[in-house]
């Protein structure tokens, strides 16, 4: 039997990211040049979409859940992809600076 689908997009995955690099919604929601408020919602509505808890609250802390340590480490995985496959150049070689001609992405 198959489960619902779930609709995470990559910024949820960058905001949990930032926000246990961070352990605090203030400190990411400026790395991710958002308000705090905007960012807490979002990470709410990625838990509420996930079923789970990924960070425990307490006044003006956070702390990661065992669970968001391994959606960390997912995330993380496909966030490496996603910017692998923005960073190859014409050649097929991994971008290392993206200034270069060769790093420009092909329009077929």
């Amino acid at each position: 039997m198959r489960g619902r689908e779930l609709s995470v997009n990559i910024g949820q995955l960058e905001h949990v990211v930032e926000v246990i690099r961070f352990s605090s919604f203030a400190l990411a929601a400026k790395a991710r040049h958002a308000s705090p408020q905007a960012l807490s919602k979002a990470v709410s509505n990625l838990e509420r979409e996930l079923g789970v808890k990924l960070f425990e609250r307490t006044g003006r802390s956070i702390e990661a859940t065992p669970f968001a340590r391994e959606f960390e480490k997912r995330a993380r995985h496909i966030l490496f992809e996603q910017e692998m496959a923005l960073g190859v150049g014409r050649y097929g070689f991994p971008c290392g600076n993206r200034k270069s001609p060769d790093c420009l992405p092909s329009r077929h």
